[in-house]
């Protein structure tokens, strides 16, 4: 939400509305899409956005991860999830640490 990218970022909304719509900071290349809404608010993934942020000097903390790494997690996360609750991989950690 802007809002969110205003309040990391120490910037006003109208100011990050700006940056959403092309008429600052052009220099950077244009603003990354939205990823989605919530409710009637647009939202970005925060990584595309530090990156751009990066881009004008201004990137805050961690950049996050990238929508490869997301995909990646969201794709192996019930695999491992699966894993743990059959106690495969805590077996295996208690053989190789004994």
């Amino acid at each position: 939400m802007r809002s969110d990218v205003a309040e990391r970022t120490g910037r006003s909304r109208q100011n990050v509305l700006q940056w959403v719509n092309g008429e600052r900071r052009t220099d950077a290349g244009a603003f990354p899409d939205p990823e989605g809404t919530a409710g009637r608010s647009l939202v970005w993934r925060w990584a595309e956005v530090n990156a751009w942020l990066a881009r004008i000097g201004e990137q805050v903390g961690d950049p996050g991860a990238i929508r490869e790494d997301a995909l990646h997690i969201d794709f192996m996360l019930p695999r491992w999830q699966q894993t743990l609750a059959e106690g495969v991989l805590l077996d295996h950690v208690r053989h190789t640490h004994a």
